[in-house]
């Protein structure tokens, strides 16, 4: 099996990971807030819309 290896590649995992993680140490339903995440993305224009994704996985709608 051929296993491509890129820089990017393992930067993007690398924050997959690190957002599945923190989710779970903060009790928080990963796949809900990847979701939620991914669907406001989007949607953000002004750096408070990022500033504010970034607690969206602490929100109480992404709870476990």
């Amino acid at each position: 099996m051929a296993v491509f290896r890129h820089p990017a590649g393992a930067e993007a995992s690398s924050i997959m990971y690190s957002f599945t993680v923190t989710a779970k140490i903060n009790r928080v339903n990963p796949y809900a807030a990847m979701v939620r995440m991914l669907t406001e993305l989007p949607l953000a224009k002004s750096l408070e819309d990022f500033e504010r994704l970034a607690e969206i996985i602490l929100s109480p709608d992404s709870r476990a």
